[in-house]
């Protein structure tokens, strides 16, 4: 287990087991919320003779008298499974990221990219909800994370094609998360609201810090991003001033992130990787 609360760049946490954790929950959650459609892609789609093993229990038991249409994905979502079962190419990324997955370590993973799918057309009217064990604030880089890492992943997202699905669903995402229907996590439910009991804890200064109304309905915000990119109230002294703005010497994180990598005496042809 990592000491440091999350990974390189802040962005997930460090701990496997949060992540596997999380996974697990959202694979319990897609069972039973879209239990209908994840029979039915299965049935529609079934996993190729090498995927059998790692299905279990998720054999389907859906007929056949249905069609795509009938999945009713979001349409970033049903662009992504039509280039999947459509581009040579990518068909096979996908088969074998899911495949090699097995040869990484042990931990919580997808079977399959038919469940994947599933899961992320589900996440696509979800928002972040607060977890003070580790916030899982980018899902999808959870979704990905094992298939990405082998070579047929890793091969996959030097696809422009797989690069520019990926954006549309982003996006897509990113306009439920600027909707007021992503407000239902700004509630005061103790564990998992970010204005209940853990959160408020974690955050003792919150309205004393930020730009809000405590008294409105979830504190006068109107999206989840508008919570997430919320403003400093105005004080004599910045809250978070900006290190020596006029030095181009110094390099400031543009979000809270942290720094991926510090080396010195770069040279001006040096390759980042």
């Amino acid at each position: 287990m990592s000491s440091r609360p999350y990974s390189v760049g802040q962005w997930l946490p460090s701990d496997k087991k949060v992540l596997d954790e999380w996974l697990a929950n959202v694979i319990k959650e897609v069972k039973v919320k879209s239990k209908d459609k994840l029979e039915l892609i299965f049935a529609l789609h079934p996993p190729a003779e090498d995927e059998e093993t790692a299905m279990g229990e998720l054999q389907s038991t859906a007929t056949l008298s249905a069609t795509d249409k009938d999945l009713h994905l979001h349409a970033p979502v049903e662009d992504l499974k039509n280039a999947i079962l459509s581009d040579p190419e990518i068909n096979m990324f996908f088969h074998q990221m899911f495949w090699q997955q097995y040869t990484l370590p042990e931990g919580t993973k997808i079977p399959s990219w038919q469940l994947m799918i599933i899961i992320i057309d589900y996440i696509m009217t979800t928002a972040p909800k607060f977890n003070k064990t580790g916030l899982v604030g980018f899902p999808i880089n959870v979704i990905l994370n094992w298939p990405m890492a082998t070579t047929a992943g890793f091969a996959a997202f030097l696809n422009d094609k797989v690069n520019r699905l990926f954006k549309n669903i982003l996006n897509y995402w990113g306009s439920f998360l600027s909707s007021p229907d992503s407000c239902y996590v700004l509630s005061k439910d103790p564990r998992h609201g970010w204005f209940g009991e853990d959160a408020m804890e974690a955050m003792p200064n919150f309205a004393k810090e930020f730009k809000c109304n405590p008294l409105a309905e979830h504190y006068g915000y109107t999206s989840w991003d508008d919570f997430f990119t919320r403003e400093f109230r105005d004080h004599p002294v910045p809250i978070r001033p900006v290190a020596s703005p006029n030095d181009d010497y110094i390099v400031a994180n543009a979000c809270e992130s942290a720094p991926f990598q510090i080396s010195a005496a770069v040279k001006r042809g040096t390759s980042f990787g």
